[in-house]
């Protein structure tokens, strides 16, 4: 059987791969596509600035597609979105923004040469600020981690309201298994939803909106991809975000 959740998380990394050769023919034109318009608002506005606001605003929106046929979401589901939600803030936390003091990517940023041209500033957001120039040592890709681990912890929600076939037949023979999470299945309202029209047009505005956000990223992704970081710096974002993502599968296994 193959697994649709693993297929979409694979596709992220082969895609990564499959773009090493345009990246390395690429990568001179970084400076033109970064100041591009639309590339530069989805930067300044949907990744870097409020990225996160929107991942959790997202993210807590798939919680009441779970309101059962009484209206209440069981304590287990409520409490399965904080766990997932914690345990991806925490490596957010840590590796973007603070870990007693610079973040864990800045703190490996400083340690291999980065640098500010004023040498009384140690932080790089602090040093862009003040209008100084920074040298980077290695910069761990953030944007790579940040959109796998944003994206794949939406498809696992957004694939178990899609309304796929649990399996899809395929012209070799094999099937395409819709793999939801454990328990899902018996959590999602039924006659909730098929009895009121408001919660039906929220779950239709809930998967519209994910899946909008999710093109974003991937787009991003793709840039980023083409363009940005080296080769080592993207394998590091990438291991960083696949890691929760794959933490929060092999927790619902069991």
């Amino acid at each position: 059987m193959l697994k649709l959740r693993g297929i979409i998380t694979g596709s992220y990394v082969v895609v990564f791969l499959a773009t090493i050769p345009s990246f390395l023919l690429l990568k001179i034109y970084a400076s033109v596509v970064g100041s591009n318009p639309l590339v530069s608002f989805f930067e300044d506005y949907i990744i870097k600035s409020y990225g996160y606001v929107w991942f959790t605003l997202v993210y807590f929106s798939f919680l009441f597609l779970y309101i059962q046929t009484d209206y209440r979401i069981s304590n287990n589901k409520v409490l399965e979105f904080v766990r997932n939600y914690s345990l991806n803030t925490l490596v957010f936390i840590t590796t973007q923004v603070w870990f007693f003091g610079s973040s864990i990517f800045e703190r490996i940023n400083i340690a291999t040469g980065g640098s500010c041209a004023d040498d009384s500033i140690r932080s790089e957001y602090y040093c862009k600020s003040s209008g100084s120039t920074w040298t980077n040592g290695f910069d761990a890709s953030g944007h790579f981690y940040f959109i796998l681990s944003v994206s794949l912890i939406v498809w696992r929600e957004l694939l178990n309201h899609l309304g796929i076939q649990s399996k899809i037949p395929m012209a070799n023979g094999d099937e395409l298994e819709f793999d939801q999470a454990p328990g899902n299945n018996s959590e999602i309202a039924s006659a909730s939803w098929n009895n009121n029209p408001y919660l039906t047009i929220y779950k239709a505005i809930v998967i519209g909106v994910a899946l909008t956000f999710l093109s974003i990223w991937y787009f991003m992704y793709l840039i980023t991809c083409i363009f940005f970081h080296t080769i080592p710096e993207k394998i590091v974002g990438t291991a960083v975000g696949l890691f929760i993502p794959l933490l929060i599968a092999y927790i619902d296994s069991y």
